[in-house]
C-alpha cells in the first residue's frame, strides 16, 4: 500500500481514503462485497426515475464522481447511455475497463480527484451521478464546495445533479451516536479541523477510513452556494430499503441519508 504524509495528499483526500484508493484488494472485491447491499439497487432504481431519457439521436452523457467498479456504467450503457467514469483509484478504474471492455466507444474513464475537473468543459453533460456517499469521502467543506462547483459547471443548463449522502442525524439513533458528536463538537471548539460531521473508522482493513455525514441544511447551502437553481431532497430509511416523499417532514428528521437532486440553472434567455 502506497502511503504519503498528509502535506502531500491531494486536496479533500483523507489518509485513510488514499489507503482505500490504493487498495488492489478493495477494487477486486469490491462488486462481491456489495453484491446484496440494498442501496446499491435503490440508487440505481432512482437514477433511472431521474437522468435524463434515452433513446434519442444523441445518447446522454453522464458523469459519474466515484465511480467504483462502473456499476452505474455497466446497467445503463446498454440502455443508451454514454459515460465518463471518473475516479481516484486505479484499481478500480481496471476493473471497470475490463466490465465494459464491450462498450469501449460509448465510456470513458478518467483517473482524478473529485476536488481537481478543471479537465472537463463547462456545459458539456446531461447528468452528474455522485452515488454511495463518494461526496462525503472528501475532507473539508471548501472542498465539497469545489466539487459541486465543478458539477455545476459541466453540467448543461437545466440537466442533474444526483447525488447520495448519509445524514448526520443518523447518529442519534446508533450506539454511541451521541457520543461521538459531543466529541467532534468538543474538537471543533477546540479548534480542530475536525467537521461536525466527520467520523473516522475501521473499514474493511482500512484503519482510519473518512466520512463525512450531512445535515440538510448544510448540503443545501452548499448546492446555492455552487450555483445550483433547485435542490430536491428524497430521504432514505434507515435500511435503505425505501424513498421516501421529500415532503415528509417527520421521515426527513429520521431519514438514514438522502438522495439529491439539484438542477443547473436554465439557460438566460436573450
Amino acid at each position: 500500500m502506497v502511503r504519503r504524509p498528509v502535506w502531500q495528499l491531494p486536496p479533500g483526500v483523507h489518509g485513510g481514503t488514499w489507503d482505500y484508493v490504493n487498495s488492489p484488494q478493495i477494487a477486486n472485491d469490491y462488486d462481491q462485497y456489495f453484491r446484496d447491499h440494498p442501496l446499491l439497487q435503490l440508487d440505481v432504481a432512482f437514477l433511472q426515475e431521474h437522468l435524463p431519457p434515452a433513446g434519442g439521436a444523441d445518447p446522454p452523457i453522464i458523469v459519474d464522481l466515484g465511480c467504483g467498479s462502473a456499476r452505474l456504467a455497466a446497467h445503463f450503457v446498454p440502455r443508451g447511455y454514454r459515460f465518463v467514469n471518473v475516479d481516484l483509484s486505479t484499481a478500480m478504474l481496471r476493473v471497470a475497463t475490463a466490465k465494459l471492455v464491450d462498450h469501449r466507444e460509448e465510456v470513458c474513464s478518467l483517473r482524478a480527484n473529485m476536488v481537481q475537473l478543471g479537465c472537463l468543459r463547462a456545459d458539456s453533460v446531461d447528468g452528474v451521478a455522485c452515488m454511495f456517499s463518494s461526496l462525503g469521502m472528501i475532507r473539508g467543506r471548501s472542498n465539497r464546495r469545489a466539487v459541486l462547483a465543478h458539477c455545476r459547471r459541466i453540467l448543461r443548463p437545466g440537466c442533474p445533479l444526483i447525488v447520495h449522502v448519509h445524514h448526520l442525524l443518523r447518529d442519534l439513533w446508533e450506539p454511541g451516536g451521541w457520543r461521538r458528536l459531543a466529541g467532534a463538537l468538543q474538537e471543533r471548539l477546540r479548534g480542530a479541523a475536525t467537521e461536525i460531521g466527520d467520523i473516522v473508522y475501521c473499514y474493511r482493513g482500512i484503519p482510519r477510513m473518512f466520512m463525512h455525514r450531512f445535515l440538510r441544511g448544510e448540503l443545501a447551502a452548499d448546492l446555492r452556494v455552487a450555483g445550483f437553481a433547485s435542490a430536491e431532497f428524497f430521504p432514505i430509511d434507515p435500511t435503505a430499503c425505501q424513498v421516501a416523499s421529500s415532503r415528509s417532514r417527520w421521515r426527513c428528521w429520521f431519514a438514514g441519508g438522502f438522495f439529491v437532486v439539484a438542477r443547473a440553472p436554465q439557460a438566460r434567455l436573450k
